[in-house]
């Protein structure tokens, strides 16, 4: 895995994306989106609609507005939150890889450690960037920012992601209710770090609770 443009905290108001940044895999490079980047934009949208259950993607204002959030991470996190991922041999892009901690949500309800997700176009499945992809991203986030532990979340109907995410190395803990997410859907399923029998002292209650 390769980097450049590693990001770095400073005194601005707001984060713009460094245009040179890229984390190379063998397949694959992840770099960062930008709202004010028309491309980003419209492609973010257009994964939006693939998991949204109406068919509908986010709106436009919102979506730029979600961007603008997770940029705003880097402030006080270290690392961006949603990075588009490319296709080395024909340059096309083909998913998104995300690393979030800070949601709009109170803050006392944010996580100790951010979750790992991932959507990638029907054409770019099954065929392993989503692992190759989120394995770079929590790779270059251990080694240039110290994130030692990382989180996620898929639907319990959802096998192809729940195989992905113990391919990354974290253990299925359960179905839970989750406050930060607001979801209240017993069939979220969990999957944290490896080694641990209990989320005492990890995640309180009213976070995170195991149901089945």
């Amino acid at each position: 895995m390769a980097t450049t443009g590693i990001l770095s905290l400073d005194e601005k108001s707001e984060w713009t994306p460094d245009p040179t940044f890229r984390i190379d895999t063998p397949r694959l490079f992840l770099s960062h989106c930008s709202p004010d980047n028309p491309e980003d934009i419209d492609f973010f949208i257009t994964l939006s609609c693939l998991l949204s259950a109406t068919g509908e993607g986010t709106p436009r204002e919102e979506m730029q507005t979600l961007m603008r959030q997770r940029n705003a991470q880097a402030l006080r996190f270290g690392w961006p939150g949603w990075f588009r991922v490319t296709l080395k041999e024909t340059g096309t892009l083909i998913g998104k890889c995300t690393l979030v901690r800070a949601r709009p949500c109170p803050e006392e309800l944010w996580w100790p450690a951010p979750d790992i997700g991932f959507t990638f176009l029907p054409e770019a499945r099954g065929k392993g960037y989503a692992t190759e992809a989120a394995k770079a991203l929590i790779a270059w986030a251990q080694e240039t920012h110290n994130v030692k532990e990382v989180l996620g979340f898929c639907a319990a109907s959802n096998e192809k992601s729940q195989k992905a995410l113990q391919r990354l190395g974290l253990v299925r803990w359960g179905q839970g209710e989750i406050t930060m997410l607001n979801l209240e859907d017993p069939e979220t399923m969990v999957f944290g770090p490896p080694g641990r029998t209990s989320l005492e002292g990890y995640v309180d209650q009213n976070k995170l609770r195991i149901i089945g």
